[in-house]
């Protein structure tokens, strides 16, 4: 994929975006935005100081339909929670529903990455995705308010540039896009550990049956059932029993490593992209 690269953008997903005009596939990534963005259109601070702010686009030819947009949100998630199990072998990590990558610093889980998943439709047809992905990589100030919420790469004792996490993930990606649809699913669903737990939402505590193929997760509460999309509101959970339940099972490097869609050497080896 073709990569540009920009100082300050006010979204990486919305130059991605517009350069999808012209390109089918690209990689944008920026030293900076100012307009940055999560889930839900919540502000994602973005603060010129070594992190890593990027975006994947793909344009689709022929479309695709609405159900095969999900696979974009594993394959996100899944590549994130990989490079960071080998740049961070020894720290726990856990996937928070649907996609935010968070790491345990002592007794508090703070928050290393999140996705934001941007999909361009015609009619009922998908014809374009637009992937945002941002890594805390240096930074090891924070402001106030998220001080005691986010952690990077640098303060959990990886020091590595963000041109190394930005290979990894790249290459981890095209690696898992040789892995069909229902695969990313289960290794997505293993990695979230939410089933039989109890989750806490706006209308009280409901325990997770299941998790359905298209994100949706199926609740149980007060004898009744009842789905839940990422969309519409977050999750609250215990990620100290989704940890502990998730540690039942192999890692997701294992695991990939077992079928053959990652080196057993490794991506520590990988170049880097070029830009700092």
């Amino acid at each position: 994929m073709r990569h540009i690269h920009v100082a300050t953008v006010s979204s990486t997903n919305d130059l991605c975006k517009a350069l999808l005009d012209t390109e089918d596939a690209i990689v944008v990534t920026a030293d900076q935005q100012t307009a940055g963005r999560g889930q839900r259109g919540r502000r994602w601070e973005s603060p010129p100081e070594g992190n890593l702010y990027c975006s994947l686009g793909f344009r689709h030819r022929p479309p695709i339909t609405p159900g095969q947009t999900f696979a974009f949100l594993f394959l996100a998630a899944l590549s994130l929670k990989a490079v960071a199990e080998y740049l961070l072998p020894h720290c726990p990590l856990l996937l928070k529903y649907p996609n935010d990558l968070y790491a345990r610093v002592q007794r508090h889980w703070k928050k290393l990455a999140g996705i934001l998943i941007e999909h361009t439709f015609a009619g009922n047809q998908c014809t374009a995705t637009v992937i945002g992905i941002g890594v805390n990589v240096e930074q090891t100030t924070f402001p106030t308010a998220l001080g005691e919420k986010a952690t990077s790469f640098a303060l959990l004792g990886a020091a590595v540039p963000r041109s190394r996490v930005l290979a990894a993930l790249l290459f981890v990606f095209e690696q898992l896009r040789t892995q069909p649809s229902q695969q990313l699913f289960q290794w997505w669903k293993e990695e979230l550990a939410l089933e039989h737990l109890s989750l806490s939402l706006e209308a009280g505590t409901a325990t997770v049956l299941e998790i359905l193929p298209d994100a949706t997760i199926r609740l149980g509460q007060q004898g009744k059932i009842r789905e839940h999309h990422f969309h519409n509101a977050s999750l609250v959970y215990d990620l100290d029993a989704a940890f502990q339940q998730r540690l039942k099972s192999a890692s997701l490097t294992e695991k990939l490593i077992a079928r053959e869609v990652l080196p057993v050497s490794g991506i520590e080896t990988l170049p880097h992209t070029g830009h700092q």
